[in-house]
């Protein structure tokens, strides 16, 4: 198996992000290539599929077609690319799709405010709950801990996950279909830019974190909470300005706000 990213493999990469190749597996004819791309701020997981005679690209998981077991495949992988792929798929995630039970949903204003408070005590690292990213399964000890880290504080405040596993593009799925979209910075909302394919088949890796008090002053100087793969742990770790300079400005992803939706979390209430 390969130890180094092949140059065509390469090429499909986030070039202005780190890449590691994690392992290398053989499905039927196919090869995946499984890679870690993150930089001090997030990251995420990259899987390229290779065909002999044909050019590489970027899937979000083993095909079907090249699986002749139905799935079985999985079942000779290491153990360590197992617990990746269950992270991927989200299979560790508590998000479920019933709102049935629990007491009254909360108000709009108060899902906003305990996901906040949540959140700023996630980031205290000297609060009891304050949040490590570095033992986070699938995620290369925090650093593809972006999206898994906004999970955890959902939970931790709601009572259950947003969803979504490690992408930042499967998570702003369940956003758009689930939750309330806004046009704007709210205090207590999700922000999130996701990672997309470009129109050449590069990646362009995102990011998602939740937003603080709004600073009516001065918006750009509003803070956002995220995990950190530098530091294997959830920050305070931009402002809004930053945020958007990054991501929208010099990425080129988009930016996008939701509130989380009340009757999503029915036993926040409790």
């Amino acid at each position: 198996m390969a130890t180094e990213i092949p140059s065509d493999v390469e090429k499909l990469l986030d070039p202005t992000m780190n890449k590691k190749l994690f392992e290398t597996v053989t499905v039927g004819k196919a090869t995946y290539y499984f890679i870690d791309q993150y930089d001090d701020d997030g990251g995420e997981p990259v899987i390229v599929r290779s065909l002999p005679g044909a050019s590489p690209m970027l899937v979000d998981d083993i095909l079907a077609e090249d699986d002749a077991t139905g799935g079985g495949a999985t079942g000779s992988f290491s153990p360590q690319l197992q617990e990746r792929l269950k992270a991927i798929r989200g299979e560790f995630d508590d998000a479920v799709d019933d709102t049935a039970g629990g007491a009254a949903p909360l108000s709009q204003a108060e899902v906003n405010k305990r996901l906040r408070a949540k959140a700023m005590k996630c980031a205290d690292r000297n609060d009891p709950e304050h949040l490590s990213s570095r033992d986070a399964p699938g995620t290369d000890h925090g650093n593809l801990a972006c999206a898994w880290a906004v999970n955890q504080v959902a939970k931790k405040a709601l009572g259950r996950e947003i969803g979504g596993g490690l992408a930042t593009a499967n998570m702003v799925v369940v956003l758009r279909d689930k939750h309330k979209r806004a046009t704007d910075l709210v205090s207590g909302c999700v922000i999130i830019s996701p990672t997309v394919t470009r129109l050449n088949g590069t990646r362009n890796i995102g990011h998602v974190g939740i937003v603080g008090e709004v600073n009516t002053a001065d918006k750009d100087q509003t803070k956002i909470y995220s995990n950190s793969s530098g530091a294997a742990e959830f920050q305070q770790n931009f402002t809004y300005a930053r945020w958007r300079g990054k991501y929208k400005d010099d990425k080129g992803l988009s930016v996008e706000f939701f509130e989380l939706d009340p009757q999503r979390f029915p036993n926040a209430g409790t």
